[in-house]
């Protein structure tokens, strides 16, 4: 089974990441050392930077990030340098999501060649569309291998599973569908009725899938089950769920809303377990880290431009970028698996 190999590797994996995951203080200091940005989309004023993901090699400082923007495009950036190393075009309207296929390698022996350890890169967008991208190792360049164009709203969200087989997408009209990406065919698709789906994200073991919704609503489906109704709806946010994340320990979610807070949900009850305050803006972005020790937040504060990491746990503030950038933060991606970086998109277009 699968999803037992990967409960069963959860634990050591994360004690590892634990291991070597950088400390409280050094956290502190997140925003005040080394800070790049880098700006690959239009430099127009209607262009904004709507997602990232970011994917770097266990011990070694390199790394790429991927970044979609309402100018159609998904951009691949070399972090060393900030150079661009391909750009992703075909979607007709903006992309909404971006994803690597397994960024810090929990289910794939990473690569000697960087760029071949990001042969599969996958975007959806509000065209209703999700691509699934694939290099040409000998020329470098990218093309849509496979592209899913049955959605029938805007795609809003991707997570893709733990066994790098599946993917996840939801769209505006409140579907989610399961998609099989070497097949390039949908295998479900489930319906939550009057309520879109703005964020979608797996449980680590691949067992249970996260959604939120329009209403506030964040809804955990069982998806051996995959009945038309969820395992279980979490109610208490009062406005749109912008972003999920599970911690890898498997007992967390949380979720981040247009309302301006955080919730913390503890699946063993079902219940929420913590609300932080965050500030005066939407809350467009959540990311536990892999060793599950600390939670970025983006949004909040005055005008959403800031950048937030909590101590999971007792919730206290780590670290904080207050007007990390000068427009909402529409993303967040942690850099690598030991906490010491991470990425940040804006619609302030970098």
């Amino acid at each position: 089974d699968p999803c037992k190999a990967l409960s069963a590797n959860r634990k050591p994996r994360r004690q590892a990441a634990e291991k070597n995951s950088v400390d409280k203080a050094t956290m502190a200091t997140l925003g005040k050392g080394d800070t790049k940005t880098v700006s690959p989309h239009k430099s127009d004023k209607a262009t904004t930077v709507t997602c990232v993901a970011a994917k770097s090699l266990p011990g070694n400082g390199s790394g790429f990030i991927l970044s979609g923007s309402t100018d159609k495009n998904a951009i691949l950036t070399s972090i060393e340098t900030g150079k661009v190393i391909a750009k992703l075009t075909g979607h007709s309207k903006k992309v909404s999501a971006v994803s690597f296929l397994d960024p810090f390698h929990l289910h794939s022996e990473a690569k000697e060649d960087l760029l071949a350890d990001c042969a599969t890169l996958l975007t959806a967008s509000a065209d209703k569309s999700v691509k699934i991208w694939s290099l040409d190792v000998s020329s470098g360049k990218y093309s849509a291998s496979v592209s899913f164009e049955d959605h029938s709203s805007d795609v809003t969200g991707i997570t893709v599973h733990p066994t790098c087989k599946y993917l996840v997408s939801c769209t505006s009209d409140g579907c989610w569908k399961f998609l099989d990406m070497s097949a390039g065919v949908s295998l479900r698709a489930l319906y939550t009725a009057g309520d879109g789906i703005t964020a979608c994200s797996f449980h680590p073991d691949g067992l249970i899938l996260g959604t939120g919704g329009v209403s506030g609503s964040v809804r955990v489906w069982d998806v051996r089950e995959a009945g038309v109704e969820p395992a279980k709806t979490c109610v208490g946010h009062t406005e749109a769920v912008n972003s999920l994340s599970f911690s890898e320990n498997g007992y967390l979610l949380a979720s981040g809303s247009q309302d301006q807070t955080v919730r913390i949900w503890d699946l063993r009850k079902m219940t929420c377990v913590q609300t932080l305050e965050v500030g005066s803006s939407a809350v467009n972005a959540v990311a536990f880290d892999v060793s599950g020790t600390y939670l970025a937040v983006g949004g909040g504060g005055e005008g959403g431009g800031d950048v937030q990491v909590k101590v999971v746990k007792d919730w206290s503030q780590s670290a904080i970028i207050s007007k990390a950038h000068s427009k909402p933060v529409s993303g967040l991606a942690w850099g690598n698996s030991t906490a010491s970086s991470l990425v940040s998109c804006s619609l302030d277009r970098t």
